[in-house]
């Protein structure tokens, strides 16, 4: 409280206190008994006095110092809501609001410290000043003040341009010219400076230091909950960064579709280095052009016709350079080739295997310097394992352009057609389909369509991770075992857990398998299932509803041990059942998009009425548009078929 406050309510108690005094000796008879009568007065003093000088300070100063009264109200409520915020990012869009409320600033730009440099992380300013993105390096003369000062408000006068380590020339008229901020507030935590907000106003009362020590202590608090909730922040984003590489090494295990990598690793990306747009670019043979190998949220009638050179562009000079490129604020930047009309901001890293450059990972923020140090820091380490793709499909890439000229591919082509199934069994009640379209000469997909007796069918569709002859052989060794299996007439769920032993134990090719193995009993109208690790077959019903056939276990040749369950689907007449393996969904689109599931469905949807050979055509011809390629990049394989009978159950029902 201020000294003239504390003498107004000191003057009102003893007031108070004195009425008290006369009132106790005067009715309640102590006159005669001084002492007691002290006892009383005394107890009631050290009862009341709280709460009278609490209530008698409120008075005095809503009554002298109204407005003064509003502030600390405020001030108050805003350390409440600063305790409720959660995040870093909502406390730093938070802050600059608050002070902008509290003070009735127009401008508002707050500065963190970042390894040594203090940026702008946050501010508010009207239309056409920008604030985002100034940086200042330990030496500038107002972080000296700041660090030296004792006092929370100082009074200052700077320009846009007397911030900048590099002072622009710009005319004179310019906003980066004028004065705009002229009060700064330190925010330090145990005398170290961990940032500062600079104003361009401050109420006259905030400027002659009227609010004492409850605004000090707001600043205070400002500064511990910032450093507290970036430290947290850190801790969190460091631990997220390991779960993404951890989860981009074990996939680039797991599978040789670089398409797929490459949609993993941006999608790994922007959950830790939020993006608006971007790219993978690949440098072309000859080492002129540049290739749109997959993009984001880019507005393709204005990239499209770009043509990408190395040397030109950021992507091209980062490509050149072999040297990864930040651009704080790109409308400054002459080199920029605009493929969106929003873009603010870019970082753009090359992608190297060694000392080859195979192109660049570029992104793309809303934002004026929205990319900081450490989000340069990642994306380089994402780079480095796209580096070890580029490398590995490089080499896929000659191996099967070197096998594919040796009679021995064509060999191995013939065996394996003559291990599949070459007719598509009839029914009355069923009727079947399937497309099987091999990438190369050799494939890893492989399936089962047979009679087991005259009314149930083994249907099984499968996929070896691994690509090329490896691939290729265990796909050929695991069929034969599977179809040695299938005549011992073991339930599905003991055939799956054989078929994993075998390809853990007595295969010497390190690779794993998806599998689904099913029974369809066209007489019960009912499918038994185990799905081991495969994309889940879907059954379509005539009421719209669809089934995901998802139960079972993991893939195979991980484990031996793995167990696994069967699932059960009932059948209604008119159902459809679709099996597929990934080589469907994972085709790539002209936008660098993936027909996925959900374009999958309603392929189908499109045709469901029709009958399943046509379906089927539809489909491959649905599947051969979606793909910007004149081959595929992985084998295609499908199994259509449709239930037309009456199960059992509801004929002795009807019965």
């Amino acid at each position: 409280m201020l000294r003239r406050e504390e003498l107004l309510v000191s003057l009102v108690l003893i007031i108070i206190f004195s009425i008290l005094g006369y009132l106790v000796n005067q009715f309640l008879g102590f006159a005669e008994h001084p002492i007691l009568a002290n006892v009383v007065f005394a107890t009631i003093i050290i009862n009341l006095y709280r709460p009278l000088r609490s209530r008698g300070r409120k008075l005095v100063l809503r009554l002298i110092a109204s407005t003064y009264y509003e502030r600390n109200v405020k001030f108050r409520n805003i350390l409440d809501d600063l305790e409720k915020v959660k995040t870093y990012r909502d406390m730093l869009d938070m802050v600059p609001d608050t002070l902008k409320y509290l003070f009735e600033s127009d401008i508002v730009a707050l500065f963190v410290r970042r390894k040594g440099i203090f940026k702008v992380e946050s501010s508010i300013a009207p239309k056409p000043i920008f604030l985002d993105g100034i940086t200042l390096d330990s030496e500038h003369e107002i972080l000296k003040k700041l660090v030296d000062t004792e006092h929370h408000l100082m009074n200052v006068k700077y320009s846009v341009n007397d911030l900048n380590t590099e002072p622009l020339d710009v005319p004179a008229m310019d906003y980066r010219s004028f004065k705009l901020f002229q009060w700064a507030i330190p925010l330090k935590t145990n005398n170290r400076l961990a940032g500062f907000i600079l104003l361009d106003k401050m109420p006259m009362d905030m400027q002659a230091r009227r609010s004492g020590t409850l605004y000090n202590f707001v600043v205070d608090q400002i500064a511990v909950l910032l450093e507290k909730r970036k430290l947290y922040h850190r801790i969190q984003l460091e631990a997220r960064k390991q779960e993404a590489l951890t989860l981009i090494a074990n996939k680039m295990a797991a599978t040789r579709n670089t398409t797929r990598i490459f949609n993993l690793l941006l999608d790994e990306v922007n959950t830790i280095v939020p993006f608006d747009a971007c790219g993978v670019f690949l440098a072309s043979s000859e080492g002129v052009n540049i290739e749109k190998f997959l993009q984001r949220g880019y507005d393709i009638r204005r990239l499209n016709p770009l043509k990408l050179k190395i040397g030109r562009g950021i992507v091209g000079r980062c490509i050149a350079s072999k040297k990864p490129i930040s651009i704080p604020d790109v409308r400054r930047e002459k080199d920029y080739l605009s493929g969106r009309p929003d873009s603010r901001s870019e970082l753009c890293v090359p992608i190297a295997g060694g000392s080859i450059i195979y192109g660049a990972m570029n992104l793309e923020s809303n934002r004026v310097a929205a990319f900081s140090e450490d989000d340069l820091d990642f994306l380089q380490t994402i780079a480095t394992q796209a580096g070890v793709l580029m490398e590995r499909y490089k080499i896929d890439k000659h191996v099967n352009m070197q096998s594919g000229l040796s009679e021995d591919m064509a060999k191995a082509e013939s065996i394996q057609k003559s291990l599949l199934p070459n007719q598509i069994p009839t029914h009355d009640e069923v009727s079947f389909d399937l497309r099987y379209i091999p990438c190369r000469q050799i494939s890893g997909d492989f399936y089962d369509l047979s009679n087991k007796t005259e009314d149930v069918f083994n249907i099984g569709i499968g996929d070896v991770v691994g690509k090329g002859i490896s691939g290729a052989l265990i796909m050929s060794n695991f069929y034969a075992a599977y179809l040695n299996e299938a005549q011992k007439n073991l339930p599905l769920a003991t055939m799956m857990s054989d078929l994993n032993k075998y390809l853990t134990n007595e295969t010497e090719l390190d690779e794993q398998i998806t599998f689904f193995l099913s029974k369809m009993d066209v007489d019960e109208g009912v499918v038994r299932y185990v799905n081991a690790g495969h994309p889940a077959p879907l059954i379509f019903h005539r009421d719209g509803s669809i089934d995901r056939l998802e139960k079972g276990g993991p893939l195979l040749g991980f484990d031996p041990e793995f167990t696994y369950e069967m699932g059960e689907v009932p059948l209604r007449s008119g159902d459809l059942l679709l099996m597929y393996t990934d080589g469907v969904t994972e085709i790539v689109g002209s936008a660098g998009q993936l027909l996925d599931e959900s374009g999958l469905i309603s392929a189908v949807q499109n045709h469901l009425y029709q009958n399943v050979s046509s379906i089927a055509s539809q489909l491959l011809e649905k599947i051969e548009k979606f793909n910007r390629k004149s081959s595929f990049e992985d084998d295609v394989t499908f199994i259509v078929g449709r239930y037309s009978g009456i199960p059992a159950e509801m004929e002795d029902g009807t019965n």
